[in-house]
């Protein structure tokens, strides 16, 4: 359907009639029907932001006005787990990293050392805890000056200890005379462990240790010390004996 419009304002249902009858119609002005949304979306002329306001206007919908209103949104902010960091803050991470690792390597390397000492000492220690360590390679023939002094009384050590009732096969360790010469014939490889002092204490069946000396105990009865050549010496029953060693037991 269309509308004609003029300056009378006449309807199309007067055109109609006219029409019909044979008659002249005015010179008019014949304008499309517009549907009620088309109606609502009238050409607008206006310009846009932005535009010079002596420049060429073009039509613009409701919808675009509406649209071109609408506030610029703000840009998507993302956010992710710790993993995703910011550059400058990746980098002083990645800083500090590399901080810590040279740290914790020189730490490791340090207690590594430390470690490897302590199982050096405590394997040493051990070794000469248990006299393992060999003092020669062959027979040997040596002789200890033996002096105990028990409260100001020096204690003879007898002969023939170590030899008594077997005179063909006598000890390794033994003494010939009344004099406190002890001698030690142990045959090769010889070690500390068959060296020491305590050895012969026990051959004779008397009491030594750091702690007793023929009956007597440190404190109680006394002060007791030892010396090897004139130094003091506190190995005592577990002192490796050297050949020409002079030793003395005091308790006083």
């Amino acid at each position: 359907m269309s509308k004609v419009t003029d300056e009378g304002n006449i309807s199309n249902e007067d055109l109609i009639k006219r029409l019909k009858k044979g008659e002249a119609l005015p010179e008019q002005e014949i304008v499309p029907d517009k549907s009620p949304e088309e109606g609502q979306q009238e050409d607008l002329f206006e310009l846009l932001p932005g535009e010079l306001e002596d420049g060429p206007a073009r039509p613009v919908t409701a919808a675009a006005t509406a649209e071109a209103s609408k506030p610029d949104p703000k840009p998507e902010v993302i956010i992710e787990g710790p993993a995703v960091l910011e550059e400058p803050q990746r980098e002083t991470t990645e800083k500090k990293r590399k901080k810590k690792e040279p740290s914790l390597s020189l730490l490791s390397t340090v207690l590594a050392l430390l470690i490897m000492l302590s199982l050096l000492w405590a394997s040493t220690w051990l070794y000469n805890y248990l006299g393992l360590a060999v003092v020669s390679g062959h027979t040997i023939h040596w002789h200890t000056d033996l002096e105990v002094n028990i409260k100001g009384r020096r204690v003879i050590i007898p002969a023939s200890v170590g030899i008594k009732g077997q005179l063909s096969n006598p000890s390794e360790i033994h003494t010939h005379e009344a004099d406190n010469i002890i001698h030690w014939h142990n045959e090769g490889p010889v070690r500390q462990r068959d060296v020491r002092i305590g050895n012969f204490f026990k051959l004779w069946g008397e009491e030594f240790d750091k702690d007793h000396i023929m009956g007597n105990t440190r404190g109680r009865d006394g002060l007791m010390y030892m010396l090897v050549n004139g130094e003091v010496n506190h190995q005592y029953d577990r002192y490796p004996i050297q050949d020409g060693d002079r030793i003395e037991i005091i308790l006083e």
